[in-house]
């Protein structure tokens, strides 16, 4: 079976699904998981992913306030974006409200199940 018929048909045949993931310990003294995986499933990903940046996304691109899984907005403009809209709110005397969520280690603090 060939890239083309595994995207045609929706299957990835289980040969190419055989992955090895090292973990290697990161700056932050924390394991950062590293994915090996067959050259042809590498391949159809690489396509997947130019299918949906230079595809899909360029349709319908992403809102503009959906900050996760972009690799040009970086924390630094998420958290100006976020102050700047704090600020407004408490100028106008509104209500704000914001959620956070800290997953710092969250590799070092996960336990592996197979």
């Amino acid at each position: 079976m060939f890239v083309r018929d595994s995207l045609a048909i929706g299957y990835i045949p289980m040969s190419w699904r055989h992955i090895r993931v090292v973990f290697i310990l990161s700056q932050a003294k924390s394991l950062r998981p590293i994915i090996l995986m067959s050259f042809i499933l590498k391949t159809l990903e690489k396509l997947i992913d130019t299918h949906i940046k230079d595809g899909v996304l360029v349709e319908r691109p992403l809102h503009q306030n959906q900050f996760a899984c972009r690799a040009a907005m970086p924390f630094e403009t998420v958290l100006f974006r976020f102050m700047r809209r704090l600020e407004e709110s408490l100028n106008r005397k509104e209500i704000a409200l914001g959620a956070f969520l800290d997953i710092k280690g969250a590799f070092k603090n996960t336990s592996l199940t197979l």
